[in-house]
């Protein structure tokens, strides 16, 4: 229990299936049990083009996890879906959107960071607000952007980027991330872009939600560091998914 209450799901977690991290979904549920989740997000990486013939089996096992999973009653809801990349144009999108959790987040999977400018990030973000369900750790990535010309510092340019990533967020109904991971970096100036989007979030009222980024299951369901930056902010727990069972079950049901 913490100061928020239960914390009931991980909604952002690796398998060995992302090509990086170290944990099979059976360990990663295992992991969930032991700290005390009825629910666990498996949001590997969707990589996928569309250029090779194995895409069929990649939409199959996103689209079916939850209905093979879920009858072993093991005690942990698994939530099937995948963590998307901004810039990417995913294969066989009519099946996509029937997947249950999509957070897309800024990756160098399939774009060129360096040579991308706010503005582009921005448009990316609101051409991705229609299709996808959460946006992942917003905070990350800024340094890179536009020839590093920002560096780690929250200029004024950052700033009204992240506000109006938060205040498209709200219009929009998409949730945004706290991402326990982002909390554990310590460069790139992450954690006080989290803290300053954070701030504007709980003005504004927007629904969050906490993962943690897990790519070893000892990772999953531990958010120390998350809570802390809440407290401090005092974000109110009535706009916190993780926390609340029977907005967890609408959400998941309905994206």
């Amino acid at each position: 229990m913490t100061k928020y209450g239960k914390i009931l799901a991980d909604l952002h977690t690796h398998t060995i299936f992302s090509g990086h991290a170290f944990s099979t979904i059976e360990e990663n549920i295992a992991a969930a049990h032991r700290a005390g989740l009825r629910y666990l997000a498996i949001t590997d990486h969707y990589y996928c083009d569309g250029s090779a013939l194995d895409k069929k089996n990649e939409i199959t096992r996103l689209r079916y996890l939850e209905r093979d999973i879920n009858p072993t009653d093991c005690g942990v809801y698994v939530i099937g879906g995948g963590e998307f990349n901004l810039g990417q144009t995913p294969y066989n999108p009519e099946k996509i959107a029937q997947l249950m959790w999509k957070p897309i987040g800024l990756h160098s999977f399939f774009m060129d960071i360096p040579s991308v400018t706010l503005e582009q990030l921005y448009q990316m973000y609101v051409e991705a607000a229609s299709d996808y369900s959460s946006f992942a750790h917003i905070e990350r990535g800024f340094h890179k952007l536009e020839g590093r010309r920002f560096g780690v510092e929250l200029c004024p340019e950052v700033k009204d980027t992240l506000e109006k990533l938060v205040v498209l967020a709200k219009d929009k109904g998409v949730l945004l991330e706290v991402n326990e991971a982002s909390l554990l970096r310590k460069s790139g100036g992450v954690y006080e872009r989290m803290k300053y989007w954070l701030g504007i979030a709980r003005e504004n009222g927007n629904q969050i939600y906490l993962g943690t980024d897990a790519h070893y299951s000892s990772k999953i369901g531990h958010f120390e560091n998350t809570l802390e930056l809440l407290g401090e902010l005092d974000y109110p727990p009535e706009l916190i998914l993780n926390l609340d069972e029977d907005k967890i079950k609408a959400y998941c049901r309905n994206l």
